[in-house]
């Protein structure tokens, strides 16, 4: 009975209430059936009042809805991109990729410096090789004195002043003494043993242009093989880059997304 009581009030109540839209607008007129105007009056307030009421919360509950709901997407979207990046920095760790502050490879710097040297090594090999064969031919023909090492070595001009000198002392006592005389073959003897002097140091000045071009030799072998190890690390990071690229594209689509929604919260709390 008291159920259906209360249907009865709230059908007579809804029965004198009229709501009607305003023309074309979202606007709305409440009014209310009474034989007293002021609490025809009141009733139609306190209904269109409650009705705000419930649009305002309705709306708010919603925003709040949203509002969570942004806030628990953004703190995932923040996590993944946290770990593309990491991803992103592990990889280049663990396959030693860098670049420079011009965003070139650390490794392409090195091999283009190494290029340089590499040729200027060689060169220098070539012309030392030219060098070191002009040298032993001359050593070979018996013209040893006409290279440049030999003539400006100071050891080498000592020893051919004192051969001239001995040749001058020759000359001088060649009219006194005969081929056999001692002082004659004594001549002889010191001569003899100056061209084993100068001989043997020709022959190390030849050894001296023969070990500058043996050095230049290994200098180059060794820029070539470090050159070669460049290569096999360039190739292996480049195919390492490919898949860098993906992980970088990840990233970046990552933080794109996170930071939209975030941007999309802020305006919203504004």
């Amino acid at each position: 009975q008291d159920a259906m009581r209360r249907d009865a009030l709230v059908d007579k109540f809804l029965s004198r209430l009229t709501v009607e839209q305003i023309g074309l607008s979202t606007g709305l007129a409440v009014t209310f059936g009474s034989r007293e105007a002021g609490k025809a009056q009141r009733i139609a307030n306190a209904i269109a009042d409650a009705y705000v009421e419930d649009q305002l919360n309705a709306k708010f509950e919603a925003t709040q809805k949203a509002t969570k709901w942004l806030s628990d997407r953004i703190a995932i979207l923040a996590n993944q991109a946290q770990l593309a990046d990491s991803a992103v920095q592990e990889y280049k760790a663990a396959n030693n990729l860098s670049n420079s502050t011009d965003g070139t490879s650390v490794v392409d710097q090195q091999m283009t410096s190494l290029n340089a040297q590499l040729i200027a090594a060689r060169a220098d090999l070539a012309q030392k090789q030219a060098m070191y064969a002009h040298v032993a031919g001359l050593q070979r023909s018996g013209r040893a004195a006409d290279v440049s090492q030999v003539v400006e070595s100071p050891l080498i001009s000592q020893l051919r002043g004192q051969e001239t000198d001995l040749i001058r002392q020759e000359a001088q006592l060649k009219s006194r003494y005969g081929p056999n005389h001692p002082k004659m073959l004594d001549l002889e003897s010191q001569k003899a043993n100056l061209k084993q002097k100068i001989d043997e140091e020709v022959g190390h000045v030849v050894q001296t242009v023969a070990n500058d071009a043996a050095v230049s030799a290994a200098q180059v072998r060794s820029l070539a093989g470090s050159f070669a190890q460049l290569e096999s690390t360039s190739l292996v990071q480049r195919k390492a880059g490919i898949k860098l690229k993906a992980l970088e594209s990840r990233a970046t689509s990552a933080r794109s997304m996170y930071e939209a929604f975030l941007s999309r919260l802020i305006r919203r709390d504004r």
